[in-house]
């Protein structure tokens, strides 16, 4: 489902990326792990077609990011954002859910809010009103609402709390019974063990590592922990 071959990218004389290759088969769910600045951001960033310079093979489907029909199957949700803040939340998902030819009813939203802890009577608040997370939340909702083949997700428990990290954790298991295929970014190894099929560690813009997470810690240690420290301390 999704096809990353030799891919290279530099910004100036910084090489963010270096022969990065990685392979996600239909309903696979993959945490893409790394340290800040290992090139996680950048990788899924042309992997959506929102980055162009780079040298290498990029396809989702079978189609370049740009084509219509890959943007078709995804849904991205970036680290940063900026939602427009006159919008109302119930607003806000009526207009990217419809850039799926979607027509979302009061109730679904009403009920992608319980499954995140999102009052459902902040719908029809301005997003100027809402805090970080909230509008993190609200974010979730639209992805889980837009119901992609492939879901993109760049850091995306970013911002939420305890609670809420939780919530999603929930929802990413609900997406992975349904057959999505999962690509997700962090910096948290404890958010990958619960959802995915496979583990991508990425280094200085190098792929180190992809396989299951027993294979992961067969290779390099007992906890996640320790064996990603001595992962990434290979190639110091």
């Amino acid at each position: 489902m999704i096809r990353i071959k030799e891919v290279y990218k530099n910004y100036g004389k910084y090489r963010a990326l270096e022969g990065v290759s990685l392979t996600l088969e239909k309903g696979e769910a993959i945490g893409l792990v790394g340290l800040n600045g290992a090139g996680k951001t950048t990788l899924l960033k042309i992997l959506t077609g929102l980055l162009l310079d780079y040298k290498g093979e990029v396809s989702i489907a079978g189609f370049s990011p740009r084509d219509e029909k890959a943007r078709a199957l995804f849904f991205y949700l970036p680290e940063k954002f900026a939602l427009p803040q006159n919008l109302k939340g119930k607003e806000y998902l009526r207009l990217t859910l419809g850039l799926y030819g979607k027509k979302i009813s009061l109730k679904e939203m009403k009920d992608a809010a319980s499954l995140l802890d999102f009052d459902p009577l902040a719908l029809e608040k301005k997003i100027s009103e809402y805090s970080k997370g909230m509008q993190q939340k609200l974010m979730i909702m639209s992805a889980l609402l837009s119901d992609r083949e492939v879901y993109i997700l760049d850091e995306p428990m970013s911002g939420l709390d305890p609670a809420a990290r939780k919530l999603f954790m929930d929802v990413l298991e609900e997406l992975k019974t349904r057959g999505k295929t999962i690509l997700f970014s962090t910096h948290i190894l404890s958010d990958v063990e619960r959802v995915v099929n496979g583990l991508a560690v990425l280094h200085k813009g190098k792929l180190l590592f992809k396989g299951t997470l027993k294979e992961f810690l067969e290779s390099y240690g007992e906890t996640l922990e320790t064996a990603f420290l001595k992962c990434i301390n290979f190639q110091k």
